[in-house]
C-alpha cells in the first residue's frame, strides 16, 4: 500500500482585531500631527524694537493692540537716550505705544505695522511726551 498525502486545509491568518485599532489610531496621530504642531507653537515675537527718547525724561514704554486689550510693559527708555528691547510680543497689523513716567498721564501712540518696518522696528518717543511732562510740572528724570 502506498502511503497517503493528506493536506490539512489552508486557513486565513486572522490579524487580531487590537492590532487593526491600533494601526488605525497610528494613521490618524500621524495625519493630525501638523495641525496639533502649530497650534503648540507660541505667540509670534518682533525679534527687537528699538525706542528713542530725546527727552530729558525716561520712558516707560508699553505696547498693546487698539482694540483696548492686554497691555504688555516692554521697559524703560532712558533719557536722551534709546534702548533696544528684544523679543517683544507681536501686536499684529497695528501696535499702540504707550510712554509715561512718574505719576503723569500716559501719551499714546498708533504706529502701522508697515511703518515699524520701514523705520527697522524704530520708534521715537512723541514730543506730546514731553509737553504732557512740562505742563505736569514733572521735574527732568535724576
Amino acid at each position: 500500500m502506498s502511503p497517503v498525502a493528506t493536506q490539512t486545509p489552508r486557513t486565513r491568518r486572522r490579524i487580531p482585531r487590537a492590532n487593526v485599532v491600533y494601526a488605525l489610531a497610528a494613521v490618524v496621530l500621524l495625519a493630525g500631527m501638523p495641525v496639533a504642531l502649530s497650534t503648540l507653537q507660541g505667540p509670534t515675537l518682533a525679534d527687537r524694537i528699538t525706542v528713542e527718547n530725546p527727552s530729558v525724561w525716561q520712558a516707560e514704554v508699553e505696547v498693546s493692540r487698539p482694540d483696548g486689550g492686554s497691555v504688555l510693559k516692554v521697559g524703560t527708555a532712558p533719557q536722551t537716550g534709546s534702548e533696544t528691547f528684544l523679543d517683544v510680543l507681536d501686536q499684529g497689523d497695528v501696535w499702540v505705544f504707550r510712554f509715561t513716567y512718574g505719576q503723569a498721564e500716559p501719551v499714546e501712540m498708533q504706529v502701522d505695522r508697515s511703518e515699524l518696518e520701514l523705520s527697522q522696528w524704530t520708534v521715537t518717543v512723541p514730543e506730546g511726551f514731553q509737553e504732557r511732562m512740562l505742563t505736569g510740572d514733572v521735574p527732568p528724570s535724576a
